[in-house]
This record gives C-alpha cells, structure tokens and sequence, in this order.
C-alpha cells in the first residue's frame, strides 16, 4: 500500500527535478521501472504497479503519457494527489502535452 511507503524524493527535491518525455519512454518496463504523469507531476509506480486493485496493466497501458484527466474519471472518489505523493519524483519538462491530459 503506497500510505505505508516511505517518500522516493523530498518533495523540494521533487518540485525541482525535470524530467523529459524521453525520459519517461525510457522508463516503461519492469527493468527500467514504470514512470507516468498526472497534470505534469512525475511518477515512479513501479512499487505501486502490482498492488493496483485493477491490476498492473490498467496502469502500464497508460504510463507513457500524461494520465490526468482519465484518472480522474476513473478514480474521481479519491484524491489521486495524496495516493499518489510518495511516489512523486519529479515535473514534466514543458507541461502537459498529451491527449490523456
């Protein structure tokens, strides 16, 4: 459960991390560890992937782009921000430039 994990970065370290579109396509495997966005913050899911009550494809079908607003129709009863905090690593390099944003 990602309440129980410990943070990957500070949060001013997050905040102040950049990280490319290249960067998050690089990071799309179980090898590499699985990266995606929600409304330009960076996350690394791969400790969260396989405890997903949907299961781990509802997520890696969707990690190489920004997740936002189709996470919010999905999950809009929870506040993806707060189950999402401690995974956060970073910002996206120029902002949301996805369809699923």
């Amino acid at each position: 459960e990602v309440a129980s994990m410990e943070p990957l970065k500070p949060k001013a370290e997050a905040a102040a991390t950049v990280i490319t579109w290249d960067d998050i396509h690089k990071h799309q495997s179980r090898e590499t560890g699985y990266w995606t966005v929600v409304k330009d913050k960076v996350y690394d899911v791969t400790r969260y992937i396989y405890n997903h009550p949907g299961g781990a494809k509802c997520i890696t079908d969707f990690t190489d782009a920004d997740i936002g607003k189709m996470a919010s129709k999905v999950h809009g009863f929870i506040s993806l921000d707060k189950v999402l905090d401690k995974l956060w690593i970073g910002m996206i390099e120029g902002g949301q430039t996805s369809l699923y944003s």
